[in-house]
């Protein structure tokens, strides 16, 4: 009986380093594609809808791109990263004039307020800029504005009072031979998803602990 229990200690051991090596955070919990007007994305407590996309005029194609529900870190900020379709480039223009690719979409936060978002304008080549406007979906009164962030930029605007039920504007120019990776946006004060995965160093110390379990039957044993 004794063989039998140091043998399940054993296994139970290793099994516990085994899941603490595979262990790790995610912070994505979904996607929505930018022509989608119908869904919504979920992300902490907040909420994503009535998405708007019109690029050079026209309604956005189905491959136009999509919006990632991500978070500053695991149980951080709610936000959102808008990219190309499968993660790929957001925009490339080839041609000889700007193209514009004008986006909207409804956040709404329950059962906190928001009152701030931070806007990241990703990588790419040559010239792009992100402009938007913040107003109470509501109300239609103005909350806040921004203009001219460039690539690689990153700032956060202020709202003029807290909400919970804002409509966000943004109109994206990418000039003549210049590519836009990416646009980042997370709402301040609006919780992320809850990490439910165990962290790997809170596992590791679990597995610390019944391994010196273990080291001590087996010295009482003797």
């Amino acid at each position: 009986m004794r063989r039998l229990s140091s043998g399940m200690m054993i296994a139970s051991v290793l099994g516990c380093l085994a899941m603490a090596g595979g262990a790790q955070a995610s912070t994505l919990t979904g996607s929505i594609n930018l022509n989608d007007g119908t869904d919504s994305l979920q992300i902490g407590d907040a909420m994503v809808s009535t998405i708007s996309c019109s690029f050079k005029g026209s309604s956005c194609s189905s491959n136009i791109g999509e919006m990632l529900a991500v978070t500053s870190s695991p149980g951080g900020y709610a936000g959102v990263e808008i990219v190309g379709a499968n993660g790929g480039t957001l925009l490339t223009n080839t041609s000889n004039a700007v193209e514009d690719l004008t986006l909207s979409f409804e956040v709404q936060s329950a059962p906190g307020n928001i009152s701030g978002i931070g806007l990241a304008v990703g990588g790419g080549t040559g010239t792009a800029t992100v402009s938007e406007t913040v107003i109470d979906y509501n109300s239609g009164s103005a909350l806040a504005n921004i203009s001219g962030q460039g690539l690689n930029s990153a700032t956060t605007l202020t709202l003029n009072s807290a909400d919970n039920n804002i409509y966000i504007t943004k109109d994206i120019a990418v000039s003549p031979g210049s590519s836009l990776l990416s646009v980042t946006q997370y709402f301040y004060d609006v919780p992320g998803p809850t990490n439910t995965v165990p962290e790997p160093a809170t596992i590791g110390l679990f597995c610390l602990g019944l391994g010196a379990l273990f080291i001590a039957r087996r010295t009482r044993a003797a």
